[in-house]
């Protein structure tokens, strides 16, 4: 995804991903890893992210997905996954 989407408002910006660096770092490394940062809801305390945010960050999603042809049933896992911090992440 793009970090400088202006369609995400307060939440993107040029300077939430790093050049060249990978958010998904334990599927390049082969992997399985497990996530040790923070959890959801601390992470997004405050943060004030809406229904409406949510669904247009799905659509970025979604569309990288299918522009990295990832398959359709990864593509269903991932979404899943997603959709389950939903509670801890929308306000």
């Amino acid at each position: 995804m793009r970090a400088d989407s202006g369609d995400l408002g307060p939440f993107s910006g040029p300077g939430d991903i790093t050049p060249g660096r990978s958010r998904t770092p334990y599927v390049r490394r082969g992997g399985p890893m497990y996530y040790r940062g923070r959890d959801m809801a601390l992470t997004h305390q405050g943060m004030r992210i809406s229904e409406r945010d949510w669904e247009v960050f799905l659509g970025h999603a979604a569309k990288t997905l299918a522009k990295f042809q990832v398959p359709e049933a990864e593509q269903r896992d991932v979404v899943a996954l997603v959709q389950s911090l939903k509670k801890d992440i929308v306000e």
